[in-house]
């Protein structure tokens, strides 16, 4: 994870939130880690579909309501996923579920690299 590429994610692409389809977005993402973890393996698929939409809908209602979550990108969301499957965010490695999928979100969103590169967004912003 480099400053300069969350720097041009931050400055190339809207919040997530302020998409139409930030929740197709997220449930893209979701169903690609739960793939590439294994999850869809034990499931029908009718149940993996539940799964899904509950992910979905509980991620995107967390981003909403919490005020620091607000200004990720979907590629960042990508980034923190893929940075959180590599296990240099946190512990939780395995079965990637809704609250560790979360987790990931909360330890890129403080990330040292995150914040320089936020600052450095700010700065430029504040240039215009």
């Amino acid at each position: 994870m480099k400053k300069e590429q969350i720097l041009q994610i931050l400055t190339s692409e809207p919040p997530l939130v302020t998409l139409a389809d930030a929740g197709k977005c997220l449930a893209k993402l979701v169903t690609e880690v739960y793939i590439v973890s294994g999850v869809h393996r034990t499931l029908t698929k009718e149940a993996f579909t539940e799964e899904i939409t509950f992910a979905t809908d509980y991620l995107l209602n967390a981003i909403k309501s919490e005020s620091r979550y607000r200004h990720l990108r979907s590629s960042e969301l990508r980034l923190c996923i893929s940075e959180g499957l590599k296990g240099r965010l946190c512990d939780d490695l395995g079965y990637p579920t809704t609250k560790t999928i979360l987790r990931w979100i909360e330890a890129y969103s403080v990330h040292e690299t995150r914040i320089l590169a936020l600052n450095e967004f700010w700065r430029i912003e504040k240039r215009r």
